[in-house]
């Protein structure tokens, strides 16, 4: 080959290794290029799609939570009219818990009937209760309900006033009295047997009141055996019940006397004028159960006459007004039934009015 030649392809050997040099080098650089546009690329993705991730995670949480709220919404409305229905038949079994004991009390025929459905009544609506009658300076036990097994008999319970606290406080004031709201005063306390074994307990004494004289104490607490109810609205039954049977012993006392009445006016011809005598020892039974207290200070002064002055002349006009004259004319059966009744048989203690 000429040296000419040789220098030609040797030429065209460097052009060519220059070319491909430059032709790697520029392919490695669209190569990196490319890598790099890639990469963005992916980032850009993955940033979208991590987007689009927490997005829906945040629909589905907001989505729970509205769920959730709109169950707790429904479960607590209907919470709330089940214990309005509860609520309400609550009140209505009070209701007519009520009424049945007053039903009974009207129902009473006699005195000691009255007075023992009262006590039944007030433990129904309390828990215990007992019934405490005023005689001179001390209270005796009349019936009781709702205590335990070991409880005294009603009648072999004697309490002297001035240790009978509550109870006491009540009968001379004529207005009901609680230890409610943790009162140590000594008027506040409950005597024994009544008092309940836990400080917690609330203790109620509502006077009997007759023709505007408290002639007994009702005693009722919530020491029984159901659970204390917070708040409750047995304090206010009781004094209900209370007031009640007063007035249907003032109702059951006039008809009573009425009818004592009738048969004297029915009886007026009978030569030994039974009929008279009844009414007289009614009349002046009337006085001393209404007025026991004033009956013994009046044994004990010796004056019953002027310490009962305006009910003894009260139940005199009443006896002369049915009384016909001619059967009050044979015998002094009211003066008669005075000694005998008011003072137990003594005259002396009659004194004179003045």
């Amino acid at each position: 080959m000429a040296p000419q030649d040789d220098h030609l392809q040797s030429l065209v050997a460097d052009l060519t290794d220059r070319v491909r040099e430059e032709l790697r080098r520029e392919l490695d650089a669209l190569m990196a290029e490319a890598r790099t546009l890639a990469g963005t690329e992916r980032d850009e993705a993955a940033r979208h799609a991590r987007s689009e991730a927490e997005s829906a995670a945040a629909t589905l949480v907001s989505n729970a939570i509205a769920a959730e709220r709109a169950s707790a919404e429904e479960r607590l409305s209907t919470a709330s009219d089940e214990a309005r229905a509860r609520e309400r038949q609550s009140m209505l079994a009070a209701a007519e818990r009520l009424l049945t004991s007053i039903r009974a009390i009207d129902a009473g025929g006699s005195l000691s009937e009255v007075l023992d459905e009262l006590t039944t009544g007030a433990a129904a609506e309390a828990g215990r209760a007992a019934l405490l009658v005023r005689r001179g300076n001390s209270l005796k036990g009349w019936a009781h309900a709702g205590f335990a097994d070991e409880m005294p008999e009603a009648r072999s319970i004697d309490l002297p006033l001035e240790s009978a606290g509550v109870l006491a406080d009540a009968l001379e004031s004529g207005e009901r009295r609680s230890t409610a709201g943790g009162d140590v005063a000594e008027h506040a306390q409950v005597p024994a047997p009544f008092t309940p074994a836990s400080a917690d307990r609330v203790g109620l004494a509502v006077p009997l009141m007759v023709d505007g004289h408290a002639v007994a104490v009702l005693y009722a607490d919530d020491a029984g055996a159901q659970e204390a109810e917070v708040p409750s609205a047995w304090p206010e039954h009781v004094e209900v019940l209370s007031r009640h049977a007063g007035r249907t012993l003032e109702a059951l006392t006039a008809r009573q006397t009425g009818s004592r009445a009738a048969a004297v006016a029915a009886d007026r011809s009978r030569p030994d004028a039974e009929g008279a005598r009844r009414f007289a020892r009614l009349l002046i039974s009337e006085i001393k159960l209404y007025h026991e207290a004033q009956v013994d200070e009046g044994r004990r002064a010796r004056d019953l006459l002027v310490r009962l002055q305006p009910h003894i002349e009260r139940a005199r006009l009443l006896y002369e007004e049915r009384v016909p004259p001619d059967v009050r004319g044979s015998a002094d059966y009211f003066d008669e039934e005075l000694v005998r009744t008011l003072a137990d048989g003594d005259p002396v203690l009659l004194g004179k009015a003045s």
